[in-house]
């Protein structure tokens, strides 16, 4: 049965505000966070109800929590894996498990890291970082033991990194190292061949890059030679049919590139053939006083 409405007379409802021990609540400090392109970690203090309930969560790959639920206060920690790439930024939310309280989203903000670039390596160790990578990859007469000129520097590379370090007077036109083809390294079909050189020398340096399709006349070599000359500032070499050093270097401490460019040869490439040689001449004025590194190809 439908009756009508009968007015009575009720009582007033009073609404009152939340209050900070009805809320999840951290510092406003902790509310926009900003890191270095470094791993990382912060800690954030959650203040909340004792009987409160609450998970923290995010949707970045590059954010990981710990202690991310917890009943009452807790201490949520919030790590950052080291970045690499372009600056990125990401969320970090505290909710309460049930109820309609308000979740509390914390910024997270990571700079951008240094872009690592790929080394397309001319042949194991090339770089010098593996200094016995770079012996294997020689061929039967290994490094130069002549007169003690040829070695490494663990620092003395670019950026701090390790460099062959050509230090002395040679006391003959020199081999300092021949190095071979590597299995799985191939340069068919590449235009160039570079490296890094810093330092001084009175005398020049040659370079030789081993070819199955000998040009002719080629005075019975299976090699074509690119010679340095005078140098002081980064240059792109031509192939030529013999060694020279004449010429001084001075990089006037600072690094320079030297390209041979390769894009008229057909470089060795099977695997234990010679395939790139590095070259100094005898009786320098002064010692060579040479860095060189990352030799690669492009």
């Amino acid at each position: 049965t439908i009756e009508d409405w009968t007015d009575v007379e009720g009582g007033e409802v009073i609404l009152e505000p939340e209050t900070e021990n009805d809320v999840i609540i951290i510092d406003d400090a902790d509310k926009e966070l900003s890191f270095d392109a470094n791993a990382a970690e912060k800690i954030v203090n959650v203040k909340a109800p004792e009987s409160l309930a609450w998970t923290a969560s995010t949707a970045e790959t590059w954010i990981t929590l710990e202690n991310a639920a917890a009943t009452g206060n807790g201490e949520l920690t919030i790590k950052l894996e080291a970045n690499t790439g372009a600056a990125r930024e990401g969320s970090v939310t505290i909710a309460p498990k049930t109820g309609t309280r308000t979740a509390v989203v914390i910024s997270v903000k990571q700079a951008a890291g240094e872009v690592v670039e790929e080394k397309n390596l001319l042949f194991p160790g090339s770089d010098f970082e593996d200094w016995d990578a770079f012996l294997g990859s020689l061929n039967s007469f290994g490094l130069s033991t002549k007169g003690n000129y040829a070695g490494r520097s663990e620092t003395g590379g670019l950026k701090g990194s390790s460099a062959l370090q050509l230090k002395g007077t040679p006391s003959k036109n020199d081999y300092t190292f021949t190095a071979l083809v590597t299995e799985g390294v191939t340069i068919e079909g590449k235009s160039k061949i570079s490296f890094y050189l810093k330092g001084k020398s009175a005398k020049s340096l040659s370079l030789n890059v081993y070819i199955n399709d000998v040009p002719k006349p080629a005075m019975g070599t299976d090699y074509m030679c690119y010679n340095l000359g005078t140098c002081s500032s980064s240059v792109v070499l031509e192939p030529t049919k013999s060694n020279d050093y004449i010429g001084e270097v001075d990089t006037q401490g600072e690094w320079i590139k030297v390209t041979l460019d390769i894009s008229s040869l057909k470089p060795n490439s099977k695997p234990g053939q010679d395939l790139f040689a590095l070259k100094v001449g005898k009786n320098a004025d002064y010692d060579y006083d040479l860095l060189v590194d990352e030799i690669t190809f492009e």
